[in-house]
């Protein structure tokens, strides 16, 4: 991961205050709340290089479970990123099936000379060096 992407996360949690923790579950209740001091705070990784837009961020000092979203990325880019890829591993895919046919047809093509158009020249071509000597 860049730094700069790591850093803007890093920043954007420890600007509100948000931490997580890695088992307790979310209360409803003020107090059925777990108390503070057992909670293990742990660091949010964003896995992407680059800048990032927060779309989505739980308030500060919400309590979560593991596997909790606690913050909303905008992924538009790599969205658009993906349909770039797909659209060029379909035209790759394409070019790889003309160039088959084309070597099939080329194939094919040797086959009909060697197997059989060379056979009927050299026939032919006999026949003709036969009548000419006649």
């Amino acid at each position: 991961m860049g730094g700069l992407a790591r850093g803007l996360v890093l920043a954007t949690l420890s600007l509100v205050g948000l931490s997580l923790d890695t088992g307790v579950s979310a209360q409803t209740s003020k107090a059925k709340e777990a108390p503070r001091e057992h909670k293990k705070p742990v660091d949010v990784l964003n896995h992407v290089e680059g800048e990032v837009t927060v779309l989505k961020l739980r308030p500060a000092g919400t309590v979560v479970r593991k596997g909790e979203m606690v913050v909303e990325f905008d992924s538009e880019h790599l969205r658009d990123a993906l349909t770039r890829q797909e659209m060029s591993v379909e035209s790759l895919d394409a070019a790889y099936r003309a160039a088959v046919m084309k070597r099939e047809a080329a194939e094919i093509g040797v086959r009909e000379f060697v197997d059989g158009i060379s056979k009927e020249d050299l026939a032919r071509a006999v026949l003709m060096f036969t009548i000419a000597r006649c």
